[in-house]
């Protein structure tokens, strides 16, 4: 069920498919990593993610992950594409990113440590955040399958028959 995004959490955005600046709404789907799912309450499109921020220093700065930087590992080079620091588009920028990260028990240091530009490091997070996580729900679902398959196999030689047109077992 959808509810409201508490007000200190979120900040208006807007919503691609319909267009309107809207205050997202959550249905309870948390990332640690990004925080809240948040989606149209017009259109219930996904609008982006809100509520997780880094602390912020004393200066107004956000406190760093890490120790360790681009520059003070000797690195001009994204380890990702090969692209060079001068290479990079605007808004680029080379930064840190851990293989494990720090909040799953990963080391700060140099052996945990890739440098990448700005396009690759939001890859490596795409591919970790949302393709590992399909690839654990298709498991899951073919685990749910099996157990299925184990505990009902009548029925699942009825089914499997239903909708591959045949009694040959191919699952």
């Amino acid at each position: 069920m959808a509810e409201k995004v508490p007000n200190e959490v979120w900040t208006p955005k807007q919503c691609v498919s319909c267009g309107c600046l809207v205050e997202p709404m959550t249905h309870g789907e948390i990332s640690d990593v990004h925080g809240f799912k948040l989606h149209c309450p017009h259109c219930d499109r996904f609008v982006g993610w809100g509520g997780l921020t880094k602390p912020v220093s004393k200066n107004g700065e956000r406190t760093r992950s890490s120790n360790w930087t681009a520059k003070r590992l000797n690195q001009e080079h994204c380890q990702m594409c090969q692209r060079h620091k001068t290479e990079l588009g605007k808004g680029e920028r080379l930064e840190v990113h851990h293989i494990v990260s720090i909040s799953q028990g990963g080391a700060d240091d140099p052996a945990n440590i890739w440098v990448l530009c700005t396009a690759c490091h939001r890859q490596v997070h795409y591919q970790r955040t949302y393709h590992n996580e399909h690839q654990r729900h298709l498991l899951d679902t073919y685990h749910a399958l099996q157990r299925f398959k184990r505990d009902n196999p009548e029925l699942y030689s009825r089914v499997h028959g239903y909708i591959y047109g045949g009694d040959n077992d191919t699952a």
